[in-house]
């Protein structure tokens, strides 16, 4: 008996000892280790994504191949992939629901969250234990600790502790204000490091209150930059909604001030696109001096968040028309994130991603291969990167840096950023961008505006940010539409917003 008893207790001493160095080896381990995971011998990966995504994940489908080969292995890995245009859109994620009730969801799902258009919610994707959670992906991985990612990110997609969806990157809304304006205004605004859409209302209406007769042709914003007034209004609604408490606080004397005022500024217009001509656009890298000359003619602020632009908010130099450029935030001094585009631009064989926002956001099946998927999705991340990242020796120029997106893991912003600087800075660039000259003095003050730019971006990265917007349209599409387009008085600002109260509170406890 005793020897039986010694024989279990050492060899629970000996597992203990593996477990613990197990651990402190993988603080150690690179990427560049010779590190195999037993995937089994199927390495297949279903995956369900836009196409604007096909470019980066054919590309890290080769560059994992690419490893693996590099390792010796004679496997590679396949994806079959199902991806969907705007046309469609509607129909892959009604079969996507049924998949999910079925327990046949795809292996990789790239969430594309449109809350305005659709009447259902991505929480119900993230609460129903169809996918895993990515803190489990990341702690059992032998090569990342959460340290190894902007945690404060994280935190703002997290669901009762858990992480179901991870951003492969991320990027704000940065405002500067009219340089034509009288001073006290500008005065005003220049006082704040960063702002909330409400004190933005404020400041125009006291604008157009006080010196309507001279700057009453202004408008608020760009409705190329902010195209809908429920853009405006989208993080404040989420600030006034705690939903890891599953409490509403929309019927507050701080959410009836803000609407009274959003209803003042918007009031006659459509609640999700803004009643001004429209412009075909498309960003293919920062807007021209020529632009900001014409907007400085028709807007009170500038909001950039897209592609390069928020260079002209980093960069004092390359933005004379609009001044002081600060981050918005929500009413909890949270950072706004900006708008998810997907733009991918394709031209002579490169694919120059320009999107904003979060851009990508997968999320993993829980009957997935976890080890697979994982391995899969850290390549998507460090695709991204390098596509950002393709020198044209010929030309000596960037060919496909075009957005200025901080990838989710840490690494990868102090190589990424100088880069993309650098190259948003060229002659070639500034050129191109008609922005014109920047007029430093000398490349040791073009080196230092750089330098100063990534210091106040890499600041605003470990601040606290927006979470999603989970609400979904039908909650609050007709109340807020009909507050903007019904006569003056049919309802006011308290009684739309005790309406959006009761209809979050009961959508919260369902």
């Amino acid at each position: 008996m005793n020897y039986r008893y010694h024989f279990f207790f050492m060899l629970l001493l000996i597992c203990c000892l593996y477990a613990v160095t197990g651990c402190g080896r993988r603080n150690n381990l690179t990427e560049d280790d010779n590190y195999l995971y037993d995937y089994g011998s199927a390495n297949v990966l279903t995956i369900l994504a836009s196409d604007i995504y096909r470019p980066v994940i054919n590309e890290a489908v080769a560059s994992l191949n690419a490893k693996w080969e590099a390792q010796g292995r004679d496997d590679i890995l396949t994806i079959e992939l199902t991806e969907y245009s705007w046309r469609n859109r509607e129909i892959q994620f009604a079969r996507l629901q049924v998949m999910l009730m079925a327990g046949q969801a795809p292996d990789i799902v790239f969430l594309d969250h449109v809350p305005w258009q659709d009447d259902g919610t991505i929480l119900s994707h993230l609460t129903t234990g169809a996918f895993t959670d990515f803190y489990t992906l990341i702690d059992n991985c032998p090569y990342t600790n959460r340290s190894d990612f902007y945690e404060n990110v994280l935190r703002a997609w997290e669901i009762d502790g858990r992480l179901h969806a991870l951003p492969i990157g991320f990027g704000f809304e940065y405002v500067g204000i009219n340089a034509n304006l009288p001073q006290s205004i500008i005065d005003r605004f220049a006082a704040y490091d960063t702002i909330t859409m409400h004190e933005l209302l404020r400041i125009y209406l006291d604008l157009m209150d006080t010196y309507g007769s001279e700057y009453g042709h202004l408008n608020i914003f760009n409705p190329l930059q902010l195209p809908t007034p429920f853009r405006v209004l989208s993080h404040s609604i989420t600030g006034f909604v705690d939903l890891e408490n599953r409490v509403s606080n929309l019927n507050s004397n701080n959410f009836v001030a803000l609407l009274e005022d959003w209803n003042r500024v918007f009031y006659g217009q459509s609640l999700f696109e803004y009643e001004y001509p429209s412009f075909p656009w498309r960003a293919t890298g920062m807007v021209g001096a020529r632009d900001l000359q014409r907007y400085a003619l028709q807007y009170v602020f500038s909001v950039e968040d897209f592609a390069l632009n928020p260079a002209l908010a980093l960069i004092t130099q390359l933005n004379p028309y609009f001044l002081h450029y600060i981050p918005i935030t929500d009413e909890h001094n949270r950072l706004r994130i900006a708008y998810t585009r997907r733009e991918i631009l394709s031209s002579g064989g490169l694919h120059r991603i320009i999107g904003g926002g979060h851009w990508a956001v997968p999320m993993i099946s829980a009957s997935a291969d976890q080890n697979l998927a994982w391995e899969f999705t850290k390549h998507f991340i460090s695709t991204f990167v390098n596509m950002q990242t393709i020198w044209s020796e010929d030309d000596q120029i960037a060919r496909s840096a075009h957005t200025l997106i901080t990838p989710i893991k840490r690494s990868y912003f102090n190589t990424m950023m100088p880069f993309m600087l650098e190259h948003t800075l060229s002659p070639f660039h500034i050129s191109l961008s008609r922005i014109g000259d920047p007029g430093f003095s000398s490349e040791e003050e073009r080196a230092q505006a750089i330098s100063t730019a990534i210091d106040r971006l890499a600041t605003y990265n470990e601040m606290p940010i927006t979470p999603p917007f989970f609400i979904p349209g039908g909650i609050f599409a007709d109340v807020l539409e009909n507050f903007l387009r019904m006569p003056d008085g049919f309802m006011s600002a308290a009684e739309v917003a005790q309406e959006l109260h009761n209809r979050v509170s009961l959508w919260l406890i369902e």
